[in-house]
């Protein structure tokens, strides 16, 4: 007889069994969610409605304008030369100023505070709605205690609805302005153009003054320089009638003319750099071309059903991902997984109350 011992495995009606739990079927998942619905539901939403309220607040509408900076009409670099022919720096040079420049300009504290404080009159709607004016303090209804509040508040907020882009392959720079209302983009964009054009030609200005003072106080010296050689050619010609009939004068006296003739040059590269200068000191040509002008570029946020998809996707990735993490937590046990299922929906049909004290 053999020695075999036959164990009978008893089970529990009332007890689930263990050792299904490694492996979690859809009925446990579900009974999860279920158990916690408001929580799946209702926070995606919230979240959704933020982020599209959000989305909003960066602006209904984007206007768009293309420009290509350009170097200077005149070389400046011939002035910076001769000036460093003597020694001394003139700043610039007539280098154009990278593109990047340009892009760190539109961000700039200064622009965006001029922009903000400039008077916009535009219609809420393109087929002529209210009519609404004033700077965009007053319009976007910029909050603060003080005046100087308000107005850092203002450069905040247009920091984060006003972008620009560089292509160094292509030289252009893309300006983009968003605001509640089309014609507002398009307004603070070509306000935007206006500020950065006029802050090039000021700063060239100023920069053409510099060299023109530099080379009218360099064309005084050498026009004296000049009078003094010539002055000391016709001494030595009067000292000596026949310089030739001597190496020795016929060699002064080259050397006397040399010495003319090289001022003489260097008056005239100075007379026609002053010239230069004086006229780029009143230059108020463009130094950017605007190759897409923002007036129509306005369009309406198209994002809008991405953003609320995407808000909705992530945050329901998040809420079962801390749903599952608080059921491990709060480690519950309960029946089997259909049965527990059918009897948390049968609670639910009963008193939707229960369902707060099984969470």
């Amino acid at each position: 007889m053999s020695g075999k011992v036959w164990v009978e495995k008893r089970t529990d009606p009332d007890r689930p069994d263990r050792s299904t739990d490694a492996a979690v079927s859809p009925f446990k998942v579900l009974t999860i969610l279920v158990r916690r619905w408001r929580l799946v539901v209702l926070v995606p939403i919230a979240t959704a409605v933020v982020a599209v309220g959000v989305a909003m607040a960066f602006g209904d509408y984007t206007a768009r304008a293309r420009f290509a900076p350009q170097s200077s009409g005149q070389d400046l670099g011939k002035v910076a030369g001769l000036a460093a022919s003597f020694g001394i720096a003139v700043p610039g040079g007539g280098a154009s100023e990278p593109i990047d420049f340009y892009v760190d300009l539109v961000k700039s504290s200064g622009i965006l505070k001029d922009a903000l404080l400039s008077e916009y009159r535009f219609s809420t709607k393109r087929d002529g709605g209210e009519v609404r004016s004033g700077n965009l303090i007053e319009i976007l209804e910029i909050e603060g205690d003080t005046e100087e509040e308000r107005i850092r508040n203002g450069v905040d907020a247009l920091k984060d609805v006003v972008f620009a882009d560089a292509n160094p392959r292509s030289g252009l720079i893309t300006l983009d302005t968003n605001a509640p209302w089309a014609e507002l983009a398009e307004g603070m964009n070509a306000r935007i153009l206006d500020l950065l054009s006029a802050f090039d030609r000021n700063r060239r200005q100023g920069q053409a003054r510099a060299e023109r003072e530099f080379v009218e106080e360099r064309l005084e010296a050498a026009h004296n320089d000049l009078r003094s050689a010539e002055a000391g050619l016709a001494a030595f010609l009067d000292r000596n009638r026949r310089p030739y009939q001597s190496p020795r004068l016929t060699m002064q006296l080259e050397r006397q003319q040399r010495q003319v003739m090289l001022k003489q040059q260097l008056y005239g590269s100075l007379a026609q750099a002053f010239e230069e200068a004086r006229i780029e000191e009143v230059r108020n040509t463009p130094v950017f071309t605007v190759v897409d002008q923002p007036q129509g570029s306005a369009r309406g946020n198209d994002n809008l059903i991405a953003t609320l998809a995407m808000a909705l996707l992530l945050s329901g990735v998040l809420v079962v991902a801390l749903v599952f993490a608080l059921e491990y937590l709060s480690n519950q046990s309960g029946s089997a997984d259909l049965e527990e299922l059918r009897q948390t929906l049968r609670r639910l049909r009963r008193d939707p109350s229960a369902e707060e004290s099984a969470a």
